[in-house]
């Protein structure tokens, strides 16, 4: 009697009345390269799944999962020199700039908003900035000459605030 691979599965031995008749001596080599249904459905799911992980890896910006794992969101902490506001809040919350940047905020609210240097009251973080009434969709712009951390509020509402970093 052959021995067979212990590899196959069992659905692909041979019945032992067919290793007896003479027939099934030409078979059993053919039966030794046939894999099971299940065997090739792996090979049908892996190779696509192993495809698509390698496309995702591939296709993923380390820098940009690093920055995900900052305290401020994306959405919040922006390379940019323009910020909106109204009585919601500023977007984006947090900007950074570099030095000597004019930076713009533009009302989007219905009503005048001033816009202020913190802390509040005392305004004395930078003393110039300061707005007079901005109207809804004007801007008023400050250049920021000066390295730091500089936070900014609505003075007619201090919760509502922002902070710029100048590198």
């Amino acid at each position: 009697m052959k021995t067979w691979p212990t590899r196959l599965c069992r659905c692909h031995l041979p019945s032992t009345d067919a290793l007896k008749s003479s027939k099934s001596a030409s078979v059993g080599p053919y039966v030794l390269r046939r894999m099971c249904v299940g065997q090739i459905m792996k090979k049908i799911l892996i190779f696509p799944l192993l495809g698509l992980m390698a496309i995702f890896l591939t296709g993923c910006d380390l820098p940009k999962i690093a920055k995900l794992t900052d305290s401020a969101t994306p959405e919040t902490q922006k390379r940019t020199n323009q910020v909106t506001f109204s009585a919601d809040g500023f977007s984006p919350k947090k900007i950074i700039v570099p030095r000597n940047t004019k930076v713009t905020f533009t009302n989007l609210d219905k009503g005048p908003h001033t816009i202020a240097s913190d802390p509040h009251p005392t305004h004395d973080q930078l003393q110039n900035l300061y707005s007079t009434p901005i109207f809804k969709d004007q801007t008023y712009s400050y250049v920021f000459v000066k390295a730091g951390k500089f936070g900014f509020h609505l003075e007619d509402n201090p919760s509502i605030s922002g902070e710029i970093v100048v590198e």
